[in-house]
């Protein structure tokens, strides 16, 4: 399947990042990418997930690692998924 694929520029705007921060993340390897020659482009899907790793509550990061939360994090957490 073939799908649109995102500049690193479309990202930048996206996050309301700079483009020379979108592209650390990509070098990195935070963000995966994929390269065509010298084009550097990323899936959407790949931006979600990036986007959902770093969700953070009350200053812990919670979206790569669960085993951050604390007992009021939970609570918190809960709290807001109930709206």
């Amino acid at each position: 399947m073939i799908e649109t694929l995102m500049r690193v520029g479309e990202i930048a705007q996206i996050l309301s990042v700079s483009k020379s921060f979108a592209y650390q993340r990509v070098r990195q390897g935070e963000i995966p990418s994929i390269r065509l020659g010298k084009a550097v482009r990323v899936r959407p899907q790949d931006l979600d997930s990036y986007v959902l790793c770093n969700v953070s509550i009350g200053g812990h990061r919670i979206g790569s690692d669960d085993s951050l939360l604390t007992e009021d994090d939970t609570k918190q957490e809960t709290l807001i998924n109930r709206g």
